[in-house]
């Protein structure tokens, strides 16, 4: 089963992602790799470089055993107005005036089926 390498990160320089979501769904099977910005399993890691969010997730065997050769990856992203960070980090709490919303990402990735091994 191969890697999937996604990185996520603000269409602005005045936002952070404050934590996300990220799941792989295929017809009606959902695999959830991320919650709440931490990973849902041993198979997916998560790391923070600057703004960017670099997500490593190993595909399971189900996305494999369907006759779709696709699976959707896809999430949400809360963010925040990044002088607002000090704050968040003193207080845990996610104010109003200092949430940037939500925004919506995914993507459609193709699947290579290896048909023998060799």
């Amino acid at each position: 089963n191969g890697l999937v390498f996604i990185c996520i990160q603000p269409n602005s320089t005045d936002v952070e992602i404050y934590t996300f979501n990220l799941n792989f769904v295929q017809d009606e099977f959902t695999f959830q790799v991320v919650n709440l910005g931490e990973e849902s399993s041993i198979l997916s890691s998560v790391y923070t470089e600057g703004d960017k969010i670099k997500i490593v997730s190993r595909l399971i065997s189900a996305f494999f055993n369907s006759d779709t050769d696709t699976f959707t990856a896809s999430g949400n992203a809360d963010l925040v107005f990044k002088t607002a960070t000090r704050k968040l980090d003193l207080l845990r709490l996610l104010p109003n005036k200092d949430n940037a919303g939500e925004a919506s990402f995914g993507m459609n990735v193709k699947l290579r089926k290896a048909i023998g091994t060799h």
